[in-house]
């Protein structure tokens, strides 16, 4: 069985509307950050935040209690664009 690639996997977990789908992808997507987040650009580091934001709509708070738990002591980290909406996200 082939793995979706990276891009396949987002867009089928968005086009869903699957809340479960999206949070197993969201920490796929944190794991591929966190392993790699001192070597991206600024640019990258926003699509990141992008995806993030993404993916983390409509998800359990304590998904995104994980998330946030992940990323807080990374030095290059999503702006808080990404903690904002996080934080919104659990106000609803």
């Amino acid at each position: 069985m082939n793995q979706p690639h990276l891009i396949e996997e987002i867009e089928t977990a968005l086009a869903s509307g699957d809340a479960k789908q999206r949070q197993v992808t969201l920490k796929r997507i944190a794991d591929y950050f966190v392993a790699g987040s001192r070597s991206y650009s600024a640019e990258q580091i926003e699509l990141f935040d992008d995806v993030f934001l993404r993916l983390a709509a409509d998800i359990e708070v304590k998904a995104l209690a994980k998330l946030s738990h992940r990323l807080a002591p990374l030095s290059r980290r999503p702006c808080s664009r990404c903690h904002g909406g996080f934080r919104s996200a659990t106000l609803l």
